[in-house]
């Protein structure tokens, strides 16, 4: 149940937090890039990307390391009418990937619809429902 609950907050911040923002103010976008060595040769890199606008945000993140160990990620969002989907697919240096998908709809009668599809090397689980929307 409190799951339920985080989701529909999450709607509720989601399809009002993007209002009213103008293109130009809503735009932004950085990268960032971490070394870190240590001793005997352990040590990792690390790339942030995210650019935003209008509504919609996209990343890509990598992370290695000195032993070979590491993983990429790529990430979208993007939220308009009331509706917010976002996307993860996760590749690893194994050759291993991941991908998530969800998002989530207001309904206009204070409930809203959500849903979560996540796939990997041991499958897939899929899970969508209704919430009302918390009572003041």
């Amino acid at each position: 149940m409190k799951s339920y609950l985080s989701i529909a907050i999450l709607a509720m911040f989601a399809t009002t937090s993007m209002v009213g923002m103008s293109d130009a103010a809503s735009a932004r976008g950085f990268h960032r890039h971490v070394t870190a060595q240590g001793a005997g040769g352990r040590g990792y890199s690390k790339d942030v990307e995210r650019n935003c606008a209008a509504g919609a945000c996209s990343g890509h993140r990598s992370v290695q390391t000195n032993q070979g160990y590491g993983w990429t990620t790529d990430h979208s969002r993007a939220c308009a009418n009331g509706s917010c989907n976002g996307s993860t697919t996760v590749h690893a240096n194994n050759g291993n990937s991941w991908t998530r998908d969800r998002g989530v709809t207001t309904n206009g009668d204070g409930t809203a619809r959500w849903y979560s599809n996540t796939s990997g090397p041991n499958g897939s689980v899929s899970r969508n429902g209704t919430v009302n929307r918390p009572q003041d």
